[in-house]
């Protein structure tokens, strides 16, 4: 049921539930503008109530229906685990965690009573599945889309409230969606007793974190109208920043901007921190670092030290939609938009170029200056020299070619009298979409070569090219490595040599063979080597896929990390305290094996499968950090079974002066520190860790190796150490997280990673 209460009775009790009053006294001023009024009917009025009423959308992973949502906390069961979603945070973890069930509609159920919030924050409580459905059936989504979901008010704002003698009686302050919800609401019943105006100037932000301030109804009218015909009513997917991180360094990213200022520029993300901006032909590549980092908003793409368009690309840049081809990025009112391109530009750059040219035959699809010249043959060998080839008559040979590098992009340098074949050619672009193709430039002249195998060579390796060359190995032991013989993969195809190679380099520089090949040595699951076969004087290269497979029976531990897993809560009362679900550290596998998952103190208790931990969904550690034990058992044969640690860490996540990236410094840079414990193990004890300005002294067992480091960020802060040269302690490489903090005690994260330093003054 809906409640609505008399306005002026309100305004003289005090707006208790809502909001507070600031003034008591009636007080003479002048009275509003007639356009500044909010009155019931106005259209500020319906678009402000459309900005603060509930967003159901907002948890459709839990109830798929934007009618209402559901109340938080709230616990679902899926299978033997169950969950408790606390927060917006949960849900998004969720959402991750039913990616994996996308064929099945009945994934999870709640535990009930739960309570809906419908749009106008009236509520109900469901008890039972079958109300719920019904409920779902009877939703209309009708009303939803009077919804505006990406746009709000920066509370608190304020009204002042007018008699109908136009005296001031009181100032309203509102402090959150729902009271403003309701104060408007309550408008409609005031029977015009009442005029209420908004105090100006009010700010309102922007789903990406931008924000925008008016300074009349007017304005603010225009503004949410703008934001509404710009709301996408599909969520965008929402990335965590490591999964941004490893998309961002796959490929290449298409820019795309609302001016088309910028189209057919490509950013390419280095895994070092480095990019580049392809700008076009004919132009150097600009060079700068990229850097990912999230706040309360969201996640924030830093770019920055560009050596050109540094004012139209450096900056900080927020993430404002986040899917696996396309990624939307704001910086004040000016928006990229970054579509993935994964071409295997790898190809493109000087060395690969000249390496690929050797391979086959190419030939020419467009020429701009002279279209006859589309369907000639360019074949390239090793001695730098080419042929020219037509219909498959050699109308000119022993002409010269190489690969240069002029301001950062390829050329192809082509030495040869015919026509005007003779040039530098600027690589321009790389498609490799269907086949091998390159677009190179010179002057107004547009040359692309087409990589043609069959064509060419007078089709002397047409059985070589029939086929997909690979071998699939079937390793029913899954105990590898393998021993193949590479013969195998030709052993169909005549040839006067076939030489094998580890690397394309190797390959085309014809140096380091396989000496073996009849008895090579596969380590890894997927790999490839490179095939050199010469025949009538003439060569191709080819890449041999190899892949091993585990033919037996399927293990069902095999998607749980024996290594273990690492959870982290936030230390709500700084007092080394949270609440966890351990049940978070069980993944969920495709495993048709049933198994028994119980919890346990210590690693003994999990080995013989005593010392229970109580109340997996809801446990509170009893140190920091706290290692407990996951057994998982098969559910017929209990016998069988497998144990993993959990590492639970307590950190401050409100922000502490004493985690800043200041703070971390000093204290790194007092006294010795000792890593006295990596995942629960003190093997790396005896090294003791000496911490200068930029560099970092390690001396252990006999040996020392000075490197570097760094200290970044301020809640989190990062710990940069870079490689270290000595046995086991150089497994301490890499990027660090601080997520607990004393000064003579570090708690460092890094994936699944827990390293501990304690410092030593003696």
């Amino acid at each position: 049921m809906k409640f609505k209460f008399n306005l002026f009775f309100i305004l003289i009790f005090g707006f208790g539930l809502f909001f507070t009053s600031c003034q008591d006294e009636v007080v003479e001023i002048t009275p509003p503008e007639e356009q500044e009024v909010i009155t019931p009917q106005s259209p500020v009025a319906a678009s402000m109530s459309a900005m603060t009423a509930n967003n159901g959308s907002n948890d459709d992973v839990l109830d798929n229906t934007s009618c209402y949502s559901v109340e938080l906390p709230v616990t679902i069961v899926s299978g033997n685990i169950t969950i408790v979603i606390e927060n917006t945070e949960d849900l998004v973890e969720l959402a991750e965690f039913l990616a994996q069930f996308e064929d099945d509609d009945d994934v999870f159920d709640f535990v009930f009573p739960i309570t809906l919030i419908f749009n106008d924050y009236t509520e109900i409580v469901i008890d039972s599945e079958e109300e719920l459905e019904q409920l779902v059936e009877d939703c209309v989504d009708n009303d939803v889309d009077d919804v505006i979901e990406c746009i709000d008010f920066v509370y608190p704002i304020s009204f002042s409230v007018f008699n109908l003698d136009f005296d001031l009686i009181d100032t309203i302050v509102v402090n959150n969606d729902q009271a403003l919800y309701g104060f408007l609401d309550s408008l409609e019943d005031d029977n015009d007793a009442l005029i209420v105006s908004l105090n100006y100037p009010v700010t309102l932000v922007y789903a990406n974190g931008e924000t925008v301030e008016v300074n009349s109804n007017s304005q603010l009218a225009e503004v949410i109208e703008a934001a509404e015909d710009s709301c996408d009513d599909d969520e965008p997917q929402v990335c965590t920043q490591e999964e941004l991180e490893a998309n961002l360094t796959e490929c290449l990213w298409e820019v795309n901007d609302q001016f088309n200022d910028f189209n057919d520029f490509y950013i390419d993300f280095n895994s070092d921190g480095t990019l580049q901006i392809l700008a076009g032909p004919n132009t150097q590549a600009v060079q700068g670092n990229w850097e990912l980092s999230a706040i309360a908003s969201g996640l924030v793409l830093n770019i920055s030290e560009l050596t050109a368009f540094q004012e139209d690309f450096g900056g900080e840049w927020n993430i404002v939609e986040c899917d696996d081809d396309e990624i939307e990025i704001v910086k004040g009112d000016f928006v990229l938009e970054l579509e993935k391109e994964c071409d295997d530009t790898s190809n493109c750059d000087p060395y690969s170029l000249g390496e690929f040219l050797t391979i086959c035959g190419w030939e020419i699809e467009t020429y701009t200056s002279f279209p006859e010249f589309e369907g000639i043959d360019l074949i390239f060998y090793e001695n730098g020299t080419f042929d020219i080839v037509q219909n498959g008559d050699t109308i000119s040979s022993q002409n010269m070619w190489n690969i240069g590098v002029e301001s950062n992009t390829a050329v192809l340098y082509l030495d040869t009298d015919f026509e005007d074949l003779g040039a530098d050619w600027q690589l321009i672009e790389c498609d490799f979409d269907d086949g091998f193709e390159y677009a190179f430039q010179n002057g107004d002249n547009i040359m692309v070569i087409e990589k043609d195998c069959d064509d060419t060579n007078n089709e002397v390796f047409e059985c070589f090219l029939s086929f997909d060359p690979f071998l699939e190995i079937c390793d029913e032991g899954n105990d590898g490595p393998y021993e193949v013989d590479l013969n195998l993969v030709f052993a169909n195809c005549p040839a006067d040599s076939i030489t094998f190679f580890e690397s394309l380099e190797d390959a085309t520089n014809f140096v380091n063979p396989i000496p073996n090949p009849q008895s090579y040595v596969v380590v890894n699951t997927q790999s490839a080597v490179y095939a050199k076969i010469e025949l009538d004087n003439q060569f191709i290269l080819l890449e041999i896929g190899i892949f091993i497979e585990d033919c037996g029976n399927d293990n069902p531990f095999d998607c749980y990390d024996l290594g273990g897993y690492v959870l982290e809560e936030c230390d709500e009362d700084n007092d080394g305290f949270a609440v966890f679900n351990i049940y978070e550290a069980v993944p969920s596998c495709d495993s048709n094996v049933s198994t028994v998952v119980t919890f346990h103190t210590t690693l003994q208790g999990a080995e013989n499968n005593t010392d229970f931990l109580e109340g997996a969904t809801a446990y509170t550690n009893m140190s920091n950090p706290q290692t407990v034990y996951v057994r998982v058992a098969l559910f017929d044969n209990p016998a069988e079974y497998i144990v993993y640690p959990v590492e639970l860490i307590v950190s401050d996540c409100a922000g502490n002066d004493e985690c800043s990236e200041g703070a971390i410094s000093d204290y790194l840079q007092t006294c010795t520190w000792v890593p006295v414990s990596f995942n629960g193990d003190d093997n790396l004890i005896d090294y003791t860790m000496v911490f200068n300005s930029q560099t970092l002294v390690v001396e252990g067992n006999g040996m020392a190796a000075t490197t570097t480091y760094s200290v970044q960020g301020n809640n989190p802060t990062f710990v940069f150490i870079d490689g270290i040269n000595l046995p086991n302690i150089q497994a301490i490489t890499g990027d660090w997280t601080v997520v607990s903090c004393e000064p003579d005690r570090l708690v460092l994260l890094r994936n699944d990673d827990v390293l501990i330093l304690e410092q030593d003054c003696n």
